[in-house]
Parts: structure tokens; C-alpha cells; sequence
């Protein structure tokens, strides 16, 4: 069994409380991490180490009395618990010592390298190996590399081998294992219509930042520096700047992230009404092609695995960004440079060659309902950690 540490404090496995109360739709894109244990032995084992929450800024709340912060955790993960229908399926601990399985403790470094890290050291070092996730990684990236890099035996996953992405190796090193998983597609991602049938159209969805408006600004700066970009998906931006020249290839419903929005309510609207404002699962079977854009710094998007389960033909960037996953160019998804022309000539190939892009994707369609299920990625996890 995986310890999983402070799974309450953000939508990575769970609806945290914060996402409840305000009725944001949470994305549990590792939702599995959690069902999994709890299908296969019964329940799962929860490290809560005291110094978070999501209720409260990290700072602040850290600032508190432990006495006080454990008080209003209780009351936050019974709620918690609660609401994501795991009432009796979590074992929750406050020390490491009531764990009698410290072999390996899983982490979004998101959060838990960040801000209140040496509260919490000890809980993490307790444990023999540390599977630390690189989910937004790039921000505060000079903070959370040097406190996952002080820990010991420390074994990254992420959705692609980082390890040889020039951005990666500047603040994690070169010699580190990166272990890659596929996003978990979720159920209702699924093939609904005929491919010959759809639209001879590419739909394009995902959202993206302009990195300039984000507060605190200084958060962002080591990967606005790197790539010279304001923006982690620079080809949905693209899109999005020039839908108007690409009206003969693309349904763009890519929109920007919190545009518009100022001060507190940035926080509490992030174009989610808007983004899911539409069927996305309609959206890719009513069309043949499907674009995600793929995140600067060496990730594949969620969507491109879910359109994948839909029976789209994907249009992705070469090579990097899926090799380690075993995804290959011309075989589960069309290849494009990244540029419009690029992208443009992609599907002015597969419209040329509708038995080539048809065959393109039954092995995506293939691909995600054998890789990107909850007990294949959970089973890969298991053998790569061996």
C-alpha cells in the first residue's frame, strides 16, 4: 500500500472542502490513487501531518497553535471525508508512528514542498522511499526542487520522463528516475459515434494563462525566465490568437484561464463555468480530430487522453512529450511542429488519408482503454516502483 500525505488540501485525488463550499468543480485527475487502494485492500492510509489545509492560506494556518490546527483539521477531514463518499474506506493518522507500512509515501509537491516544508520534513523522511508527484511543478519550482532534493531516496512520477527536459534538470538535477504514467481518463470519456460519421473537423479545447497577471507574480518568474513565454501552453494560445485563420480545420473551444477576473474572485473563477459550459464528451465524438496543446516544459495534456477514449485522431507534438508513455507519432497520434502551417498540413493529411486517420484512432481509442483506466495505471505504478 502507498501512505498518501495530505490528500485533503487540494482536487488532485478528492474534492478538497474549500472546492465544496464554494461549488468549483474539482478535477481528481489521480482520483485512482485512492479508489484503487480502497477496491483492492479495503481502505487506504492517509498521513495528515498538521501544518495544512485548504481552508486556510498555508502561512496563516501554519502561524497557528498545533492545537488549534488540529482541531479544525479533524473537523475538515471528517468533512472531507464526507463528501467524497469515503466515510469508513480512510484510515487517517497523525504521526507516522501508528503506520506500520513506511515503505513508500506518495505527495503532490504542489503543496506539500512549499511554505511550511520543515514542519513536515520529518513526517515525509519517516518513510523509506518518497514518490513525489511533479503536478505543476513549474510553480515556485526553486522552492519545491530544493526541498524534494534535500529529502532522501526521493522517486519522481509525472505523465512523461522529465529527466532529460532541460527545464527539469536545471532545478532537479540529471540523475534523477522519473517514473511516467497516462492521465486516468474518466469513465465517461468514451467512443459514442462512428468515426466515418463525425465531422471532418479537429476540435481544440484546454485553457491557458497569461502568466503576467497570476499573483504573486514572483511564483512564476524561474518559467517565464526559462522559456521566455508568459503562457504554459503555447500552441492552445496560438490557436486561440488565430482561431479566425484556422475556421476550415478548427472548432477552438480553448479558453483563457481566469480572464477577466480581479482580486479574490480570481481564486474562486478560473473559466471552469465557461469551460465546462459545453459537453466536452460530445465535442469530441461530433468531430473526427482532436488537439489538446501540450504544457511547454515536456507534458502531455489531460485532454489528449480523453479525446484518445473518445475515438478521436489526436494531432500532438512529436516525440518528447510521449515516448516515454510508448505513444508514437503516425501510429497512436498525428505528428505537428507546433505551428500553424504545421498543424494545418497535419489535417490536410488526414483528411487526404481517411483509412490512415481512422486507423490512427482505433489505436488511440486501443491505447486509453488499455493504459488509461484506474487498475492498469495503479498496476503500473506497483511494477515500476519493483
Amino acid at each position: 500500500m502507498l501512505t498518501l500525505l495530505n490528500p485533503h488540501i487540494d482536487d488532485f485525488m478528492a474534492c478538497p472542502v474549500s472546492f465544496w463550499l464554494v461549488g468549483r468543480k474539482p478535477l481528481v485527475k489521480y482520483r485512482y490513487l485512492i479508489e484503487e487502494q480502497i477496491r483492492r485492500f479495503g481502505s487506504v492510509e492517509v498521513l495528515v501531518d498538521g501544518t495544512i489545509s485548504s481552508l486556510f492560506p498555508q502561512r496563516i494556518f501554519g502561524c497557528l497553535p498545533k492545537i488549534i490546527r488540529h482541531f479544525l483539521l479533524r473537523k475538515e477531514l471528517k468533512r472531507w471525508e464526507k463528501i467524497n463518499n469515503f466515510m469508513g474506506k480512510v484510515s487517517v493518522h497523525w504521526t507516522p508512528e501508528t503506520i506500520s507500512d513506511r515503505r513508500n509515501i506518495y505527495l503532490f509537491s504542489y503543496k506539500n514542498c512549499t511554505d511550511n516544508f520543515e514542519l513536515r520534513r520529518n513526517y515525509i523522511e519517516a518513510f523509506d522511499r518518497k514518490i513525489i508527484n511533479l503536478s505543476h511543478f513549474m510553480i515556485r519550482i526553486s522552492e519545491k526542487s530544493k526541498n524534494a532534493e534535500s529529502l532522501r531516496n526521493v522517486v519522481y512520477t509525472s505523465e512523461a520522463d522529465l529527466s532529460d527536459e532541460p527545464f527539469f534538470k536545471k532545478y532537479f538535477g540529471g540523475s534523477n528516475t522519473v517514473l511516467a504514467l497516462a492521465f486516468c481518463a474518466k469513465s465517461r470519456f468514451e467512443n459514442k459515434r462512428p468515426f466515418r460519421t463525425r465531422v471532418d473537423r479537429c476540435a481544440a479545447v484546454g485553457s491557458f494563462h497569461n502568466l503576467d497577471n497570476e499573483r504573486p507574480r514572483s511564483f512564476y518568474t524561474d518559467v517565464m525566465s526559462f522559456f521566455q513565454t508568459n503562457t504554459y501552453h503555447p500552441v492552445r494560445k496560438l490557436i486561440y490568437d488565430n482561431k479566425h485563420l484556422l475556421s476550415g480545420y478548427i472548432t477552438c473551444a480553448i479558453v483563457p484561464f481566469r480572464e477577466g477576473r480581479i482580486g479574490f474572485l480570481r481564486k474562486l473563477d478560473v473559466k471552469q463555468k465557461n469551460y465546462f459550459s459545453f459537453d466536452v464528451v460530445d465535442l469530441f465524438n461530433n468531430n473526427k480530430y482532436a488537439l489538446v496543446g501540450e504544457e511547454i516544459y515536456g507534458l502531455p495534456g489531460i485532454g489528449f487522453f480523453e479525446a484518445m477514449a473518445c475515438g478521436c485522431t489526436l494531432l500532438g507534438q512529436e516525440g518528447r512529450f510521449y515516448n516515454s508513455l510508448g505513444i508514437v507519432s503516425g501510429v497512436h497520434y498525428a505528428g505537428h511542429d507546433g505551428t500553424l502551417d504545421g498543424i494545418k498540413r497535419a489535417i490536410d493529411f488526414l483528411r487526404e488519408n481517411p483509412e490512415k486517420a481512422e486507423e490512427i484512432a482505433k489505436n488511440g481509442k486501443d491505447y486509453a482503454n488499455t493504459h488509461c483506466c484506474s487498475d492498469a495505471l495503479f498496476d503500473r505504478l506497483l511494477t515500476l516502483l519493483d
